[in-house]
């Protein structure tokens, strides 16, 4: 959790405290951090409804329901981290890693991608970063399965 993050919350919390308080009996306690001011729940259409509105004074941020949030900052997680599955999955609460990994692969594909670029691009073009034993090994391994080739490989040597 954000520092931030941590420092709302425990400001809404202590909001809640004060309005439990001033309520007494009257406040519906279900432990909620998003209530109405008597403790109840919020209907999620009046969230949604709510934040439509606050989007409608803020025309740079894009319309999105608070469903859409959750996607969203779990989307974020991910590219932050690389794709850490197993980090994000501890992040937002789920219960499984293969919930994130089916919800989100499409997110994980630009990493992949990225990846198999670098290891195109530097693996097979710049032998430099190939071990020299393992060139060897592998010329072995062809000449092997190929002894006309072998022959062909030491005429060329010694001409």
């Amino acid at each position: 959790m954000t520092g931030p993050l941590k420092e709302a919350i425990l400001e809404r919390i202590r909001s809640i405290e004060e309005q439990k308080a001033m309520l007494g009996p009257l406040y519906n306690d279900y432990n909620l951090l998003f209530a109405l001011s008597n403790g109840n729940p919020i209907d999620p259409r009046l969230m949604n409804r709510w934040l439509k509105k606050w989007l409608g004074r803020h025309p740079e941020l894009a319309m999105i329901t608070f469903h859409g949030l959750r996607h969203s900052g779990t989307t974020y997680k991910l590219m932050i981290s690389g794709g850490d599955i197993k980090a994000v999955q501890g992040e937002t609460g789920d219960k499984t890693a293969q919930m994130v990994t089916d919800r989100y692969a499409h997110v994980t594909e630009s990493p992949r991608k990225a990846l198999i670029n670098k290891i195109d691009s530097e693996f097979y073009t710049d032998k430099s970063k190939l071990e020299p034993g393992l060139i060897n090994v592998n010329v072995v391994s062809l000449l092997k399965q190929n002894p006309a080739m072998l022959k062909e490989a030491i005429l060329a040597a010694m001409s």
